[in-house]
């Protein structure tokens, strides 16, 4: 088994509510892949582009989107359009480059706002507790939904390498 102690989520602190944290996500647009969705959103909310920087793309995490349903305090803009909560997928991505958190760049790209304060690198277990109570279900299946995932795909990269020389 692989010792997933050193392979951390970046997760970054949001700007409203202040002292929350979260995996950067988003919507999907009209005529969006997932994935697109997800290197578009890494962007506008990181300022980390595909091709341009020490990410690369792991995959989805399987299985069908992991939903939640919004409390009676949340929500507010996305009740107001009818909705009850948020069905989601996850990818994940990988980067050996420690620093990373330092290289990404808050400040909203694509005309969207601000979403994070600040990236960290955190172990699973602080990601899935620091979340909001009623995201926290959703976080800790993905983060045993995860693990397999990222336990093959370090084990093809460690082949890789190691066919490289």
């Amino acid at each position: 088994m692989t010792d997933l102690s050193r392979y951390r989520p970046n997760v970054g602190e949001r700007v409203q509510p202040a002292g929350a944290w979260q995996l950067p996500q988003g919507g999907i647009n009209e005529g969006e892949t997932p994935e697109e969705a997800a290197w578009r959103e890494l962007w506008e909310e990181t300022g980390l582009q595909k091709g341009e920087c020490s990410v690369e793309l792991v995959g989805q995490v399987p299985g069908d989107p992991l939903t939640y349903d919004f409390p009676e305090n949340a929500g507010g803009f996305f009740k107001k359009q009818g909705f009850i909560g948020q069905a989601q997928y996850f990818f994940l991505f990988f980067s050996e480059d420690d620093g990373l958190p330092s290289k990404t760049d808050l400040t909203g790209k694509g005309g969207e706002p601000p979403e994070f304060t600040r990236m960290e690198w955190r172990p699973f277990p602080e990601v899935v507790d620091g979340i909001v109570e009623f995201k926290r279900p959703v976080y800790a299946e993905l983060q045993s939904r995860s693990v397999p995932m990222i336990e093959s795909f370090l084990k093809s990269r460690n082949a890789d390498m190691k066919s490289k020389g």
